[in-house]
């Protein structure tokens, strides 16, 4: 049985971490279409398989919080994102991100949202530049803001101290 990348003496759990780490360097196009490996021993703190870093900086993670905000205001009073495909609030880790997510779930329409944004002023935000950007392709970002705040509760990942 191969050993977790981790390179402690347990397993990998998933059987999808055994063809991952079977790939050569020819199938890197295939790597892109697994699923990354993450290791549930809590003895090992490794989280990705295929990109090793644990430890994400505060501004890349507000970044990812403002894509998925902007695909969920496109979206969501459009009738094309519902309730319940939306991330928690308490997902979004940071307090830019959740007075925008709070924002647009009590706006009664995407006009009245992006006006209560435009008044905003926010650090590290520009709130110009969210409005102005279309969300279109931002639709994996809501599951990633999710999938990073469990990985952060478990203990999985880290955000880097400002």
């Amino acid at each position: 049985m191969r050993q977790c990348p981790c390179s402690t003496a347990h397993p990998r759990p998933n059987p999808l971490c055994e063809r991952a780490a079977s790939l050569t360097p020819r199938d890197a196009k295939t790597a892109r279409n697994l699923k990354p490996h993450v290791c549930t021993d809590p003895r090992c703190s490794d989280l990705l398989l295929l990109r090793p870093d644990k430890t994400l900086k505060q501004i890349d993670v507000l970044r990812h919080e403002l894509k998925a905000l902007r695909y969920i205001l496109d979206n969501f009073h459009a009738g094309k994102l519902p309730s319940t495909a939306l991330p928690p609030r308490e997902d979004f880790l940071s307090r830019q991100a959740r007075e925008i997510y709070d924002t647009i779930r009590q706006a009664p329409s995407r006009e009245a949202a992006e006006a209560q944004i435009a008044a905003m002023h926010l650090d590290d935000v520009d709130v110009a530049s969210f409005l102005r950007l279309s969300g279109d392709h931002y639709y994996t970002y809501p599951a990633l803001v999710h999938e990073r705040a469990e990985a952060l509760r478990a203990g999985r990942l880290r955000i880097e101290a400002a």
